[in-house]
């Protein structure tokens, strides 16, 4: 038995489970090439499955949704897949790894990379994008500075000096 695109199988003796103009998958994987019954389908549809499988494992969600496989296969013909942070908005997601999964998932088969080497060369520069925004993530917060405390002396007419000490925070955003 030989595994092909994430469940279809075919038997030892090479006969074929599928046939032209059929569109036989796990819906959730396919293509909308594969969809379409696309007669000669290539490395992109296989990548496009990839892809699936990468927003899933990143998001904990499909990048197309629907309640039936029915719906699913006409969504993924006429809507574009999820984004990362449409998926999962409480992550914060490089811009490198969002752009290569839009690039990757798309409807379009010429708009995804058209070779493996071509989809790991983006899938990794995207993912060291987001291993380093996850190691120091920006802060859209301002982030308070401090200053060393400041010596102040107080005189008043006629009593001794007293020397105060003075701390301060300042937020970066206030002059």
């Amino acid at each position: 038995v030989k595994l092909i695109d994430f469940g279809i199988a075919s038997q030892q003796d090479e006969t074929r489970l599928t046939e032209t103009g059929l569109a036989l998958g796990t819906a959730k994987f396919m293509s909308p090439e594969q969809v379409e019954g696309v007669a000669q389908l290539d490395g992109r549809s296989d990548l496009y499955s990839l892809a699936v499988l990468l927003f899933r494992i990143l998001t904990g969600q499909f990048p197309v949704q629907a309640a039936t496989s029915t719906a699913l296969m006409v969504k993924k013909l006429q809507q574009d897949a999820l984004t990362t942070t449409h998926a999962a908005p409480g992550i914060m997601w490089a811009p490198e790894l969002e752009q290569f999964l839009i690039a990757a998932l798309s409807r379009e088969r010429e708009q995804r990379p058209a070779y493996a080497a071509t989809f790991w060369r983006q899938c990794e520069r995207a993912l060291l994008a987001q291993e380093a925004l996850a190691e120091h993530p920006t802060n859209p917060l301002p982030t308070p500075v401090y200053h060393e405390p400041q010596q102040t002396t107080i005189q008043e007419k006629g009593a001794l000096s007293d020397t105060v000490s003075a701390e301060h925070w300042q937020d970066e955003t206030t002059p």
